[in-house]
């Protein structure tokens, strides 16, 4: 066999060093070579059973060294050196030579190493090596080693297995060349796991096993390692072994599958300590409806070596009873006494489940919902029902539902539901929630006021048929037949009771047939649609969706005389074909477009005639208007009035809130003198006089007919005084040395006025000028000596008599005061000239002419034709009236405004004013209001207030 030659020496380096000796030294070999004693050198043994190839030999405790040739006379020095046995770690140890060496005679050396200490058991390698001298020192070259192990066998252990679980030490056998035996200690292999997981391995070959099954190992002596060998775990037989099965909530979770199973069979497969399936039938405890997990003692030893799978089949019922409902097989591992089974894969039997659609009814209580299962082969697999996981998909706000189907019914509606059995979910199934049929329910109609309101269409109908379409428990219409009450004529809800059952789940829309007279009488005068809507008892009605069948709505012109009774107006209905509609009087809406200071006219068509004049009016029914009809009215022969109040005044007012006229009496007055006397304007009553000042003149009432402004007379002091407590609550201060001549209230500013400021009586260098709660506004304006604001109270125009030719002046009425002001003149010198506003434009009446005069530009754009010798105007501003007065004798002459003619005739008023006529005033329903003063007495002897009534 060839020698096996290592790489690296197995004791390393043997230095050997020393004194040499002299003369007879060295065993008297006098004049030989020199030689060395106490020499040493180094054995470095290595680590026992820790590495393969660092230093091989790590079967060698024991090492016999000769020197060749380096003793007295060339003779062998030999040592014989054992490996500490305490030390199982690498280390190196020193050695003395014991003798004299001569290094010269030193040429070789050879190492024959051991098995065991002493140079015991075999020979386990020998070695050569050559020696050289450096010096005094002797070293040794690298050895040839020839190792006498040739093969490593592992040995199985004992019944070819491990067959406990405590570590065991695995054996091994070194041979040498011939196939004997080398007895070396066990640590002088290293063990290494080639495959397999089985057991773990040290590499002093210290064996623990984990479980059943083959790992493959290698053993390595001094370099030489033996074949991959296997070697198997078995475990031992298990008595009462335990199992675990978690059985899932019914009907709660699908965290474990099957929750449809109360029984399951388990086998484990070829268990027994013979080889035969172990069975074992397990039943749900019944009692227990949440997860539970139970443990269960296997009733015979099983083999754990080969316990590897199981089967389970799940039924529905208890005891394997009932229908398959699933198989699933898993692997078992034992573990001690325990065996732990893996996830389990199931084949669940059933394939298809199926929700019963239900209809509840409201308000009756829990309902348990149902379903049904099948296999692959649609046959019915029978479960419980609380095998089943219900859920809701849609629809929750009509019931609520329980996981195992209790449904409990809370709105109108349809929802959809599942059921999940063993992870196979239904489709999704609809749920119908209804109401019950509703017994003696109610419904209401609002009945509108007779001409009066248009909120509720149809105020010509006084009876109704209603149909509440398939209503009936048994799905027909039900059919109310219902009369307005013919003594409500005011607006009325009535609430009627239907007749009969009705089912709210199909309500939903309702018919009304509407008539003109009571039991369904009369023509039909509309059609509705509504919605109806069950809530409790009560059925609710939507807005309803109104066809009339009145298309067309006509008024009959007429005509009324001032004075005369107040009369009905007509009107005629028809429908779409032409036909007339005969419906009561009281089903028109009236209302005046055009003209309303001539008649007062009611909702319902009542028209009291109030001045001559043409009024436009509508009629509408059933939301239906018909076209402007013209209702004249004329003046009755001799109807128009005078009163005249002897009474000396300054200045007149119109209050229209409480319907009086105040006057400024003079100190002339036979009726309390210096005073503010009321007089009512319709019938000239002279009401109780109240003191404003010491001489009360200018007057003016505000705007909103809660104070009244009184210039006293001579001063610039101006009072306010309350219209409800007479008493003064103000006080104004124009300015020094300036008096108030003239008052106007601003519209839509109560506590505004304008103030014509002179310094004596009303003349030509007045100045007007606005105060707002007493604090003038910046900007005055000349405007003459009389004046007037437009309506809208954006606007002043004023007029000066003592110009020639006389002047009017516009101004605007702005935040800063009166401003933009125009001017323009009349033809000639006109004497107690005075100016207006009507309906939009400018009126300007003269001694001897009275023009028309556009605001935006002061042009004149027309006259009116009076007569006489005019001295004051005025103007109904709800209409297109202008009155005139002219004096020698006195009349009042009326004028359209538009068409600029006159209206009637002048009415004459007696006696004859001889002299001026001033403050002329419109105080509603074509009357008016003037004062007067004798001819050549501007100081108010014998002066009048007159009140002409029904003018035309």
């Amino acid at each position: 066999m060839r020698p096996v030659v290592l790489l690296f020496v197995i004791a390393s380096i043997l230095m050997l060093s020393g004194c040499g000796g002299g003369g007879a030294g060295g065993g008297g070999n006098n004049g030989g070579p020199t030689g060395v004693t106490g020499a040493t050198f180094q054995i470095t043994w290595p680590a026992r059973s820790r590495s393969a190839y660092s230093n091989p030999l790590t079967s060698a405790l024991s090492v016999f060294i000769d020197l060749k040739g380096a003793g007295a006379n060339k003779s062998d020095v030999t040592l014989r050196i054992d490996r500490d046995a305490t030390k199982v770690a690498g280390y190196t140890g020193t050695y003395s030579s014991g003798t004299t060496i001569y290094p010269t005679q030193l040429s070789t050396m050879t190492a024959t190493f051991y098995a065991q200490p002493a140079e015991g058991g075999p020979v386990v390698g020998t070695a050569t090596a050559s020696a050289t001298v450096t010096g005094t020192s002797v070293q040794i070259t690298p050895i040839a080693l020839v190792g006498t192990i040739k093969s490593v066998v592992v040995l199985q252990p004992a019944n070819q297995v491990l067959t406990t679980s405590s570590p065991t030490q695995l054996a091994f056998s070194a041979l040498d060349s011939r196939g004997n035996s080398i007895a070396v200690t066990p640590g002088s292999a290293i063990w290494a796991v080639f495959s397999g997981s089985s057991f773990t391995l040290t590499r002093d070959g210290i064996a623990t096993p984990i479980k059943t099954g083959p790992t493959v190992v290698k053993a390595t002596v001094d370099g030489i390692a033996s074949p991959a060998t296997s070697i198997s775990v078995l475990l031992p037989n298990i008595s009462n072994a335990t199992f675990q099965i978690a059985w899932p909530m019914r009907s709660r979770s699908l965290t474990n599958p099957l929750t449809s199973a109360l029984s399951v069979a388990v086998v484990f497969k070829q268990a027994s300590a013979t080889g035969a399936n172990v069975t074992i039938d397990i039943d749900r405890d019944s009692t227990q409806l949440a997860a539970y997990t139970g443990t269960y003692t296997i009733p015979q030893p099983i083999n754990p070596n080969v316990l590897s799978t199981l089967s389970a089949t799940f039924y529905a019922q208890a005891k394997e009873g009932g229908p398959v409902v699933g198989t699933a097989s898993a692997s078992a591992t034992p573990s001690g006494t325990t065996v732990n089974i893996a996830s389990i894969v199931l084949s669940g039997l059933i394939k298809h489940v199926a929700v019963i659609p239900a209809t509840l009814t409201l308000s009756s209580g829990t309902t348990q919902l149902t379903f049904t299962t099948t296999d692959g082969s649609g046959n019915t697999v029978a479960v419980t029902p609380g095998s089943a996981i219900w859920a809701i998909t849609s629809g929750g706000p009509y019931l609520t539902l329980t996981r195992d189907g209790i449904a409990s019914p809370v709105a109108v509606g349809s929802a959809e539901v599942t059921a999940t059995v063993d992870g196979i979910s239904s489709p999704q199934t609809s749920i119908t929630v209804k109401l019950p049929n509703i017994s003696n329910a109610t419904f209401q109609i609002s009945w509108p006021t007779r001409s009066r309101s248009l909120t509720s269409p149809l105020t010509s109908a006084l009876s109704v048929a209603v149909v509440f379409k398939q209503a009936s428990a048994a799905g027909a219409d039900v059919t109310m037949d219902i009369d307005r009450d013919l003594t409500q004529v005011a607006a009325y809800t009535g609430t009627y009771t239907i007749s009969q059952p009705i089912n709210p789940n199909v309500l939903g829309a309702l018919t009304a047939t509407f008539y003109a007279q009571p039991t369904e009488g009369g023509q039909v005068v509309g059609t509705a649609t509504a919605s109806a809507t069950p809530s409790g008892t009560t059925v609710n009605i939507a807005s309803i969706v109104l066809n009339g069948v009145i298309k067309n709505v006509s008024v009959v012109p007429g005509t009324l005389t001032v004075g005369g009774a107040a009369t009905q107006l007509a009107f005629t209905t028809t429908d779409g074909s032409g036909n007339t509609v005969a419906v009561t009087p009281g089903s028109a809406l009236w209302k005046v477009v055009s003209g309303g200071s001539y008649l007062k006219l009611t909702q319902d068509g009542i028209a009291t005639p109030v001045a001559a004049g043409t009024a436009e009016v509508t009629a509408t029914v059933d939301g239906i208007s018909s076209a402007q009809g013209a209702i004249s009215v004329n003046t009755a022969s001799g109807n128009t009035s005078a009163i005249i109040l002897d009474i000396d005044t300054q200045d007149i007012a119109y209050d229209a809130t409480r319907g009086l006229v105040y006057a400024s009496t003079m100190s002339s007055s036979s009726v309390s003198p210096l005073m503010v006397l009321p007089i009512n304007a319709t019938t000239g009553a002279i009401g109780t006089a109240f003191a404003v000042g010491s001489a009360p003149s200018a007057l003016a009432v505000s705007s909103d007919g809660s104070h009244l402004f009184v210039a006293e007379s001579g001063s610039s002091v101006v009072n306010r005084v309350s219209l409800t407590t007479h008493l003064i609550d103000a006080t104004i201060n124009v300015g020094a040395s300036l008096t108030v001549n003239r008052l106007l209230a601003i519209p839509n500013a109560p506590d505004s006025f304008i103030a014509w400021l002179g310094t004596g009586s009303a003349g030509a260098g007045d100045v007007a000028t606005i105060f707002d709660s007493g604090v003038p506004r910046p900007v005055s304006a000349n405007l003459g000596e009389r004046g007037s604001i437009s309506p809208t109270g954006n606007q002043v125009c004023g007029v000066n008599q003592f110009d020639s030719p006389s002047t009017y002046y516009i101004a605007n009425i702005s935040p800063s005061g009166l401003t933009n002001a125009v001017q323009g003149a009349m033809s000639t010198h006109q004497t107690d000239v005075n100016i207006t506003w009507a309906q939009g434009n400018i009126v300007v009446a003269g001694y001897t002419q009275t023009i028309l005069v556009n605001p935006l530009t002061a042009a004149q754009i027309g006259t009116l034709p009076t007569t006489g010798n005019s001295k004051n105007v005025t103007s109904n501003p709800n209409s297109n009236r202008v009155y005139v007065t002219a004096w020698g004798p006195t009349v009042v002459q009326t004028f359209d405004v538009a068409t600029r003619q006159l209206v009637g005739t002048p009415f004459p008023v007696s006696p004859s004013t001889q002299g001026g006529i001033g403050n002329l005033l419109f105080i509603g329903s074509n009357r008016i209001v003037y004062r007067t003063w004798t001819a050549g007495d501007y100081n108010g002897a014998h002066n009048n207030v007159v009140i002409v009534s029904n003018l035309p």
